[in-house]
This record gives C-alpha cells, sequence and structure tokens, in this order.
C-alpha cells in the first residue's frame, strides 16, 4: 500500500482510500463497518482523502459516512462508475437512482476544490493539500477550498 502512495504523491496526486461502503443489503465490509475506527485507521495510515462511487451506496448511508469523514478533516470526492461499457449520465446520484442531498453536493465540491487547488500548487513546484511525504495538515483544508473554488469559478466564467 505505501508503494502505491509513493507514486500517487510523485505523480503529484493525492492518496485516496476508496471507500466501498454499504452494498445492497446494507452490509459493510468488516473494515469500514465501524465509522469512528476506520476514520481513525485510514488516518494513521496516511489517508486525508476518501471517495465513494455514489451509484453503489443508500443516500441516506452515504450521507452518514461522508458527513462524519468530512467532519472529521477528510476530504471527501465522490466518483462514478464509468469503468464499465454501461452508458450512465454523468451527474451523480446515489443508489436506485437517488439524488444527492445538497449537503453531498456541497461536500464533494468543497473536495473538488481541495484537488484543484492541491493540483496548481503542485504544478509550480509548491506542497499542495498534501506534502511530498504525503501529509497533509487538515487544518488549512478551507484555505484549499476557498483557492480551488477560486480557480474553479475563474476557469468556468
Amino acid at each position: 500500500m505505501q508503494t502505491v502512495c509513493d507514486i500517487i504523491i510523485a505523480a503529484g496526486g493525492i492518496p485516496t482510500y476508496p471507500f466501498l461502503a454499504d452494498d445492497a443489503k446494507g452490509g459493510y465490509t468488516d473494515f469500514e463497518a465501524d465509522l469512528e475506527k476506520v476514520a481513525k485507521t485510514l488516518t494513521e495510515r496516511g489517508f486525508s482523502s476518501v471517495e465513494f462511487i455514489t451509484t453503489r451506496n443508500d443516500v441516506s448511508l452515504l450521507e452518514k459516512y461522508a458527513t462524519y469523514l468530512h467532519e472529521q478533516g477528510f476530504v471527501v470526492t465522490f466518483g462514478s462508475e464509468h469503468n464499465t461499457p454501461a452508458m450512465e449520465p454523468v451527474e451523480l446520484f446515489a443508489r436506485h437512482g437517488m439524488p444527492l442531498t445538497e449537503n453531498l453536493k456541497r461536500i464533494n465540491y468543497e473536495g473538488a476544490c481541495v484537488i484543484a487547488a492541491h493540483q496548481h500548487l503542485v504544478s509550480q513546484g509548491l506542497n499542495g493539500y498534501v506534502d511530498k511525504k504525503g501529509l497533509a495538515d487538515r487544518s488549512k483544508r478551507d484555505q484549499f477550498i476557498q483557492l480551488g473554488n477560486t480557480l474553479i469559478t475563474t476557469f468556468t466564467e
């Protein structure tokens, strides 16, 4: 795992834990079942970022997990199932086509802002959200959200 994280950091990325979260029956893997414990373990392992594939998850459980992890200082982003030949919409939604809540949309956007700011800084040879050792200063997450929002709005206007 450390080798993979080192490759991601060397490439200018942020190592991100891919949450499986709940299955069709609402069950979690042994590792992910205890939310407080998984947050603590991921932090101890050096992860400051997590991602959910929203279509795999019940919206209420996604809300619970994403909100908790966001409150613990993690960068939280959502992905789609675009690794299959199925023609799925780009808009993110939860299991059974349930729309994401406004809170989930905000959490995801803030995560995207951190990533945009990180990439901007790293492209200039500076430390991003994680430094060259992969360590994040979570107390600076809001600064990265602000910078990322400025970058995103500048390029989308």
